[in-house]
């Protein structure tokens, strides 16, 4: 039999590097939008700045570290070209990518056809919802305390300009939702998968199951990578699962000095201590292991890692 790699599920992996892909590699593009168009005393910087820390240091870093001879290559089947054909996938739909849609959770959940009135059953849905309207709130009550017209790069709503409120809260409640709470869901559950390798290998030796018969034990293990490469998959995990900057809320600096916006920013503050107190109350009545990548404490400000 002629050794070959195989992913376990090629089609989890192309979901994994997409997700990461719209939370890091779109949101540099408003980190980059932002330092070039605003001054740090406008009001708007002053909003996003805490949610864009490190973006651009961590892409870099992210590049160095997975791409040219790095992780993709010597942990995952699909390898560095494997997952440039994937995201070139990705970058086909992006073309009908819109902010408004795509980017802006109950719009999405609504493409999609995912019941928003699921309740609890599905915890990222409910869970992410009650935070997104935390941020939208906190976003609305901000921009109508200071507005000044913002022009940006991408694709928003309006054709591109700003041409009433409703356009620009929306665009910058999903930049903040983008790099705080969809980054979370998607990367922070990683060590689940990979912290036990047999669970969620990266990669698999041999050829896969010709037919739905039971596999040996032996069969099993002699698919496995090595102890080495299990080693460095457990510890890829850890890392990529660690929390490197402050929960949602609680800023590194402090950009907002005038008090009525730090009055703004203490209400949205009590909202999400409010909104933990309600998930980990729901926690504790589940059957099954708490959803808590969306606890507000849990959720960085920032793509920091």
């Amino acid at each position: 039999m002629e050794a070959c790699h195989f992913s376990l599920d090629q089609k989890v992996q192309s979901l994994q590097i997409s997700a990461e892909g719209i939370t890091h590699l779109l949101m540099e593009g408003v980190d980059l939008s932002t330092h070039r168009h605003l001054s740090v005393y406008h009001p708007i910087y002053k909003l996003l700045a805490p949610h864009l820390l490190n973006t651009m240091a961590i892409n870099k870093k992210g590049r160095e570290l997975l791409l040219d001879g790095g992780i993709f290559d010597s942990l995952m089947s699909v390898g560095v070209k494997g997952s440039e054909h994937l995201m070139a996938k990705r970058i086909v739909g992006l073309v009908t990518w819109h902010l408004d849609v795509d980017g802006t959770l109950p719009e999405d959940l609504k493409r999609r056809v995912v019941c928003v009135n699921i309740g609890r059953r599905m915890r990222y849905v409910y869970d992410g919802l009650k935070v997104y309207e935390a941020i939208k709130k906190y976003v609305t009550n901000y921009i109508h305390l200071y507005y000044s017209e913002f022009i940006t790069e991408l694709g928003v709503p309006g054709g591109g300009r700003f041409r009433n409120l409703d356009h620009l809260i929306q665009t910058l409640t999903s930049f903040i939702v983008t790099c705080s709470v969809q980054h979370a869901a998607v990367n922070f559950p990683q060590y689940n998968f990979s912290g036990f390798p047999p669970a969620y290998p990266t990669e698999l030796a041999g050829s896969p199951p010709i037919d739905k018969r039971p596999q040996t034990m032996e069969a099993v293990l002699n698919a496995l990578p090595g102890v080495a490469t299990l080693t460095e998959i457990i510890m890829v995990g850890n890392v990529l699962s660690a929390k490197v900057t402050n929960a949602l809320g609680d800023f590194e600096t402090m950009y907002i000095q005038d008090l009525k916006a730090v009055q703004i920013l203490h209400e949205f503050r009590v909202e999400l201590s409010e909104i933990s107190q309600l998930f980990t109350a729901s926690n504790k009545q589940c059957r099954v292991p708490p959803y808590d990548y969306l606890l507000p404490e849990n959720i960085p400000n920032s793509v920091s890692i």
